[in-house]
């Protein structure tokens, strides 16, 4: 047997798992980016929900105005709180199905185009009326059959946060031609709170 070679088998390895130091390494890193994350993440969430809440409001004022030019009568965006809280209870849309320039239940029962829910916790939506003529005050926002603003000459809200972050306050104007704007970081005469 001078040609056969013994082979050794190879020593068997034991399978090893991690030991409770480098364990406690990974949680510790971990923990530490998530941790660098979550402020992010807490601005980021913040910053979408106002966001949201904004543009439900901008879309609720041009459907409004559309709806008051299309139908050739007022229609109203009205805040359910009624005040200027508009967060509070959230919003709708109401158009004068009667014609008779007063929204009443008729109206509500069945000119009620779209609404919004109240924002949430902590957010609040706030809306001034300038130059207040009648009905509505600060809850009232109401286009005429031509989408220029009746009841007043002009109308701001502010979308604020829970932090108060003046820089990320969502400014909303209407002017009184109609006109809807909204602009991040710009506070409108609307209260910052309410």
């Amino acid at each position: 047997m001078s040609g056969y070679r013994h082979r050794s088998m190879p020593a068997r390895r034991h399978a090893r798992g991690f030991t409770l130091l480098e364990t406690m390494i990974a949680i510790v890193i971990a923990a530490l980016l998530v941790g660098l994350a979550l402020p992010s993440f807490r601005e980021l969430t913040m910053r979408n929900t106002s966001t949201s809440l904004s543009n439900q409001l901008v879309l609720a004022l041009q459907t409004a105005r559309a709806e008051a030019i299309r139908r050739g009568t007022w229609v109203e965006v009205v805040s359910l709180n009624g005040d200027g809280k508009w967060g509070k209870l959230g919003w709708q849309v109401v158009a004068d199905v009667n014609f008779d320039h007063a929204f009443n239940s008729t109206d509500t029962a069945t000119g009620t185009l779209t609404s919004a829910s109240a924002a949430p916790t902590q957010y609040t939506v706030c809306g001034l009326a300038t130059g207040a003529i009648g009905i509505g005050g600060n809850a009232l926002v109401v286009f005429s059959p031509n989408g220029t603003l009746t009841q007043s000459s002009k109308f701001e809200f502010n979308v604020n946060r829970p932090d108060a972050k003046a820089s990320m306050i969502q400014g909303i104007t209407v002017s009184g031609s109609g006109e809807v704007k909204s602009v991040r970081g710009v506070a409108t005469g609307a209260p910052t709170s309410c």
